[in-house]
């Protein structure tokens, strides 16, 4: 047996690896497991889960990615169990993290542990909530809201196919703690930063320092170039992040960044049983590869567990296809409901609130929908139609209608009578099936943090086999492979285009420039979910002399930032400066709920453009 224990005592300083930023998006195993061999980390940690992919996971069952690339990524997290003796735990397992989805992993793990002869101690911890139970406590007022989203109720749950609850650290440091060690530990639902806290905690690091350091759960998200891997080295009151490969770095910038990332502020980061407060964190580059993150304080509030989950809606078809047709570009809004009014006026029966119709119109505002403030019309555009209906065989039939009238429609200074729309596809409709939104985004109350998460233990393989077959794993980095060369040529291209705020600034300055956009000097512009029903945005800056100017500018400011994404003020979530990442962050809801009908952006990750065009002034 494996026995990868996890060492406890007066030495504080830990190590940790994290592969991939989402176990079954694919790693470099070679590069992995040669890391593991020469310095040998403390602990192996994945997340699996996220609801940035939609709802569809909780409600349908579906997993983030297939079986086949689990199968793929979780074979060198078992050799390395076994060969290297290091523990291995998993967050989220599948996507969503339901009970059926832990089992999966721990499917696997027996599969991949009779083919190589692997003798494991797997535990497993579910994460699902039995709706009573939450009807229950909703009666006894122990259920809120979490973000913008109305209060639950017994109904919701009814209508909700299967609830998880995000666990924090103390399942995971049950698990550790029992008398026989374990090898694995696949978690359900859980706090992204969850497993590494656990990790950290049992070794008496700094919950602070710990819960900070879990943010790692995106694995190289903190690094240049971007890569999958990332490790971390953390002691009772620091804890410094370097890459593992060669070519690239961790710099102040890209791990603040990170730390901000998918988050409602930048400052104050509520978590189950408390909040991680940042306003006094720092970030020091200690070597050209590697950065030193100190001084985040946890802040222990009442324990809540966030509870999600979703419901199915009904049932998808839709239409794809373009319009070259300047006359008809320039008049789409006013045929687009004479498209819809025929579609419904050939469907009598399609009435009611489950019957909803939606066009995204690309090269117009198919990306940012009603958040668009640029009103300009392409050459070409791409109108994609979205038809939902309590049955499948309805959403084809108005979909069917709803083509039709987008084809033959006419409308003034029509000259063409062939048709409207270039279509690219045969079948012209595509049935997508079920269609789901989350219906659970809640916080629960809870006095005990381990009970609602039940933990068993099985073992893989025949104890004391001793014929343990290593697989192999080729490195992906071949510098003769044409493919290593394509992406090399790539990343010099990058590093020659690689944009540099402060110059920019200057050459601005000494031209005598009244104002320069805030994309042109910002280190990082991005926006990006946090969670289902928000959309934030991040800006940093490179230096003190840019961040105070801009922040002294009035620019960013809630009200001129609600006016450009067209949304009203008193909405806007959050709206500030966060002086140790010279960054700022503005957060507003979605429009629709992350993977609802009618979403236009998955993750949330274009929708900043608007906000880099901003003139910022450059003397005050």
């Amino acid at each position: 047996m494996a026995t990868a224990a996890l060492s406890t005592g007066d030495d504080t300083e830990v190590r940790i690896i994290a592969p991939i930023g989402m176990l079954g998006y694919g790693y470099d195993a070679a590069a992995f497991l040669g890391f593991c061999e020469h310095r040998h980390p403390d602990a192996i940690i994945c997340d699996s889960g996220s609801t940035d992919s939609g709802p569809q996971k909780l409600a349908l069952g579906v997993t983030t990615c297939p079986r086949e690339a689990y199968v793929r990524d979780l074979g060198p997290l078992l050799l390395a169990a076994t060969k290297y003796k290091i523990p291995v735990l998993i967050g989220s397992c599948g996507g969503s993290g339901t009970n059926a989805q832990v089992d999966l992993f721990a499917e696997i793990i027996r599969e991949l542990s009779d083919a190589h002869g692997y003798h494991l101690r797997v535990a497993k911890i579910y994460s699902e909530f039995d709706k009573d139970t939450v009807k229950s406590r909703i009666e006894q007022g122990k259920v809120g809201p979490c973000g913008p989203v109305p209060p639950l109720t017994a109904e919701g749950v009814d209508e909700t196919v299967v609830i998880v609850g995000q666990m924090g650290a103390e399942p995971y440091l049950a698990a550790l703690s029992v008398e026989e060690p374990v090898d694995i530990i696949l978690g359900g639902r859980a706090y992204d930063p969850a497993p590494f806290a656990a990790v950290c905690l049992k070794r008496g690091i700094n919950p602070g320092i710990a819960w900070h350091m879990g943010k790692l759960e995106c694995g190289g998200m903190c690094v240049e170039p971007k890569q999958p891997l990332i490790f971390a080295t953390i002691r009772k009151d620091s804890f410094d992040l370097e890459p593992v490969t060669d070519n690239s770095r961790c710099s102040v910038i890209s791990v603040a960044a990170h730390t901000l990332y998918e988050k409602t502020r930048p400052d104050l980061l509520p978590g189950p049983g408390g909040v991680l407060n940042l306003k006094y964190s720092t970030y020091e580059q200690l070597t050209p590869r590697i950065v030193r993150v100190r001084g985040a304080i946890f802040e222990p509030r009442p324990y809540q567990v966030k509870l999600e989950g979703a419901r199915i809606i009904g049932f998808r078809s839709i239409f794809v296809g373009g319009i070259r047709d300047p006359a008809l570009i320039s008049q789409i809004d006013s045929v687009l409901p004479l498209v819809e009014a025929f579609a419904r006026t050939m469907n009598p029966a399609f009435t009611g609130d489950d019957c909803r119709i939606a066009f995204h119109i690309y090269g117009k505002n198919g990306v940012m929908g009603p958040l668009e403030p640029t009103k300009v019309h392409a050459h070409e555009i791409c109108v994609l139609g979205e038809v939902l209906a309590p049955t499948q065989g309805v959403a084809h039939s108005v979909c069917n209608s709803l083509r039709v009238a987008m084809l033959h429609t006419p409308y003034p200074y029509q000259i063409a009578t062939g048709g409207n729309l270039a279509g690219p596809l045969t079948p012209m409709e595509t049935d997508l099936g079920e269609a789901s939104e989350f219906s659970v985004y809640h916080l629960l109350d809870i006095a005990d943090p381990v009970a609602p998460f039940p933990i068993t233990y099985e073992t893989t393989g025949t104890p004391g086999q001793g014929n343990e077959c290593w697989p192999s794993y080729e490195a992906k980095h071949n510098e003769h492979s044409e493919a290593e060369k394509v992406l090399h040529k790539v990343k010099m291209e990058m590093e020659s285009t690689r944009v540099n705020p402060v110059a920019k600034w200057q050459a601005a300055i000494e031209r005598g420039d009244k104002t320069i956009k805030l994309r042109d000097i910002a280190t990082v512009l991005r926006s990006k979910n946090s969670g289902p029903f928000e959309l934030t945005f991040d800006v940093m800056f490179p230096n003190e002399e840019i961040f105070q100017t801009v922040k002294n500018s009035g620019v960013l400011t809630g009200e001129i930032l609600a006016n450009v994404y067209g949304v009203k003020p008193e909405s806007v979530l959050a709206c500030l400066f966060f002086h140790q990442a010279r960054a700022f962050k503005f957060t507003i809801p979605r429009v629709q709920s992350n993977g609802g009908f009618g979403e236009t952006d998955m993750h949330g990750c274009q929708q900043h453009i608007p906000l880099g065009d901003l003139d910022v002034p450059l003397h005050l």
